[in-house]
């Protein structure tokens, strides 16, 4: 039996493995980005009532709950900004079979000029002053033959990672293989784990652990990832005790099957009075996906990437009748459709960033998804 819902355990602590549904739940969907807001209300709802939320919720929601100007929010995606299945039963371990899938996908030939074109326009941007970094991204179109499930399971047994999810809505599925945690709660208890930094692997360990101290003393990573971590916390000191937010650990090495990643982690205390519509709407999208200042960054991706990103940099989350809710970064993130598949691939640029270096980078970041 193929689950319809399987998140891996870093979404709940009260599994040690994946767990999910077999079954489809009550579907609720959002197709303006206007009507997220009400849609995460009537969510965090269900939840207190007793129910179990599994949510993808795109990108381009951002729009809304960043309260970005008339004339930019208008240009959100045509796609369900949010969907949700809404369970009335508690989650299971999920007895899992190999993949039977052998075949990852055929992909497009990525287009170097077109993210030439838009990286020079974004160091304009720096250099101008508009922003001090940008999450830069495209899109790679591409078929695969196999089913869903199958293939999730493909990539999952090429990239094993903490957040990852499946999730089939019926006509279109979400595949994503993410390490990356945008919030937790448990409790009053808030966590996020930026992820900022990325080095290859070598099959030689010596010099696959020379590459990771290389990545972890670069001058441009540590600039970078702390770029991300004063948004966070400044995101965080929204919606927090006075005093309580705090930066747990500071680049901390993450080693993935294709990539060494680093992450820092900050925590803090929600304040009493702020319930989970608005604890999302303070954070989200994550600030790694966006760059900063967080809005003008936003509003320069909007102009210069010619596809919506899509659940892409958006989210997969898990909403729990104790109140306590787990989302990720929904980076390394396929959504398909039929036979035919779409990956997001992007990486942050500073005003030092070297075109040759962010390309190799996203190309790297695909390789878990066969992209050359």
């Amino acid at each position: 039996m193929r689950p319809v819902v399987c998140l891996d355990r870093g979404f709940s602590s009260d599994f040690e493995t994946e767990f999910g549904w077999y079954s489809k739940g009550s579907v609720l969907t959002v197709s303006s980005a206007h009507e997220v807001s009400d849609g995460l209300a009537h969510l965090a709802a269900e939840a207190r009532a007793g129910a179990w939320i599994v949510l993808a919720l795109n990108y381009e929601a951002g729009f809304a709950l960043m309260d970005l100007p008339h004339h930019v929010a208008q240009r959100s995606s045509s796609q369900c900004d949010l969907k949700a299945y809404v369970y009335h039963e508690p989650p299971q371990a999920l007895n899992l079979n190999h993949s039977v899938a052998t075949r990852l996908p055929r992909w497009e030939t990525p287009d170097f000029e077109a993210y030439e074109r838009a990286f020079r326009a974004v160091q304009d941007a720096i250099v101008d002053g508009v922003c001090y970094q940008v999450n830069q991204t495209f899109r790679l179109h591409g078929t695969s033959k196999e089913a869903p499930w199958d293939l999730y399971q493909l990539l999952a047994n090429n990239q094993p990672a903490d957040f990852g999810g499946f999730i089939d809505f019926g006509h279109d599925q979400v595949l994503s293989r993410s390490p990356e945690l945008f919030l937790e709660r448990r409790g009053q208890h808030l966590r996020s784990e930026p992820m900022k930094g990325t080095a290859r692997r070598d099959p030689n360990p010596i010099i696959d652990q020379q590459i990771l101290d290389d990545l972890l003393a670069d001058a441009k990573m540590q600039a970078e990832n702390l770029m991300i971590v004063d948004l966070i916390r400044n995101d965080l000191s929204r919606v927090s005790e006075p005093h309580s937010v705090r930066v747990s650990r500071l680049f901390e090495p993450r080693t993935l099957s294709s990539v060494h990643q680093v992450s820092s982690v900050i925590e803090s205390t929600l304040r009493s009075d702020i319930d989970p519509c608005a604890l999302i709407k303070a954070l989200f999208p994550c600030g790694s996906v966006v760059g900063a200042p967080k809005a003008k960054a936003f509003e320069l991706i909007q102009m210069l990437e010619s596809d919506t990103r899509g659940v892409y940099t958006g989210s997969l989350g898990l909403m729990e009748p104790t109140g306590d809710m787990t989302f990720s970064v929904a980076i390394r993130t396929i959504e398909q459709r039929g036979e035919q598949v779409v990956l997001g691939l992007g990486s942050g640029l500073v005003a030092d960033s070297d075109l040759q270096d962010e390309w190799a980078e996203c190309l790297l970041k695909g390789r878990f998804a066969g992209v050359a």
